[in-house]
């Protein structure tokens, strides 16, 4: 690596609603917006095929100058798990580099003592897109082999929020109260009542909201 150069961007090829070309031009503006130079882009072109310290990545954060930046977009163009990318977030630390995460607007710093909200902010949202990630790769998949998505027909969740109350839900609709005061009286939403009532099929068709 160039050791003149002091921020790096950092692309991975991913697949994604957006072109590599705009995840670019996002870490671009991301850095004018923050005062940053960019001196160089790094890509990846195989991220989903090789574990992260096969990547350009392992490389660009161990042979960089201390002090030095990274900006990505995303975690994902870190590592393919939650669980790697606070291995890169170790070696980050102990080379003291610091990486900007675009799409979350946080700054993950090489010191000591960093914030513990800072860092479980960053955590959760690494696990939620992980996560989203996951659950669309699936989708995908199972669209693509033909099969259908979501819930089979016909099924429903064996269980529900307000099931504990089943008995007694009954027991008001039968003493003819409101559905809003069977809401007050079991301690829910009147919202959530509602749908519950929908959801378990309950006859109160002449029983009164108010």
């Amino acid at each position: 690596m160039n050791s003149n150069i002091s921020v790096y961007g950092y692309v991975a090829s991913l697949q994604r609603s957006v072109s590599d070309e705009d995840i670019k031009s996002l870490i671009s503006n991301y850095a004018s917006t923050n005062n940053l130079t960019i001196g160089e882009i790094v890509e990846e072109l195989n991220p989903c095929r090789i574990h992260w310290q096969q990547s350009r990545i392992h490389s660009v954060l161990s042979e960089i100058a201390e002090g030095s930046e990274v900006i990505v977009y995303e975690a994902a163009d870190v590592a393919r798990s939650t669980a790697q990318i606070l291995e890169a977030l170790k070696l980050a630390t102990s080379r003291k580099v610091i990486i900007h995460f675009v799409k979350y607007d946080q700054v993950f710093t090489s010191e000591p003592k960093v914030e513990i909200k800072q860092c479980l902010s960053l955590v959760q949202n690494i696990e939620s897109d992980f996560v989203a990630k996951r659950t669309t790769e699936a989708l995908a998949r199972r669209k693509q082999a033909g099969l259908p998505l979501g819930r089979p027909k016909g099924v429903r969740n064996k269980s529900l929020k307000l099931d504990p109350f089943l008995d007694e839900i009954k027991k008001y609709i039968a003493l003819g109260l409101s559905k809003s005061s069977i809401a007050k009286l079991i301690r829910c939403h009147p919202q959530t009542l509602y749908n519950y009532i929908d959801k378990r099929d309950l006859a109160t068709k002449d029983l009164p909201i108010n």
